[in-house]
């Protein structure tokens, strides 16, 4: 035999193999277990409070579990709570099935069934609203659903396809389409 026939067939050889090996670790992506869709490390029973420039609680998270990727650096999380904190209000909660955080952390979603509440206070009523999405953007904090989304207060109840809500400077909420509500007269 050759020399350049022991070279050409160790070649083939080679890219044979090189071939195999990465059809192996594309099938492992699909299959979800390759090495870009294992988190890379996780935490269990996780609190994280975010203060703002005064030191005051603005945020508050607590999941049974959070994941992080490092592929997108983002963070997944499984029975997440979140309290979103107003100066002399009550705080917003928010809680889900599961929920994900983008890699530059100013996107957060909720999915599963999704709880938004807000308890009342001396001037505004309670609210309790159910959807199955929340998308919240951190600044401002504002959140939106082009879901079906249900809303209680102490009087009234509302239901639409789409909601947007803005929490901070001031609470605003709208709701985007297919609106169906039964209200009650003020005192």
């Amino acid at each position: 035999m050759s020399s350049q026939r022991v070279l050409l067939t160790l070649t083939l050889l080679g890219l044979a193999l090189a071939s195999w090996w990465l059809s192996q670790d594309q099938e492992a992506r699909l299959r979800g277990d390759g090495p870009d869709t294992k988190p890379d490390y996780y935490a269990e029973n996780l609190l994280t409070i975010e203060f703002d420039a005064q030191g005051k609680p603005k945020r508050r998270l607590q999941t049974q579990r959070m994941e992080h990727y490092a592929a997108d650096d983002s963070l997944h999380l499984t029975q997440p709570q979140m309290l979103i904190f107003d100066p002399g209000l009550p705080p917003w909660s928010l809680r889900a099935n599961s929920g994900w955080i983008s890699g530059d952390r100013k996107d957060v979603w909720f999915r599963g069934q999704v709880f938004v509440d807000r308890e009342a206070d001396g001037v505004n009523s309670p609210y309790h609203m159910v959807t199955s999405e929340l998308h919240l953007k951190r600044q401002p904090d504002y959140a939106e659903t082009d879901q079906p989304v249900y809303l209680v207060t102490d009087r009234d109840q509302v239901e639409s396809i789409g909601m947007q809500l803005w929490l901070e400077p001031e609470t605003r909420l709208k709701f985007l389409s297919q609106v169906r509500g039964r209200f009650e007269p003020q005192d």
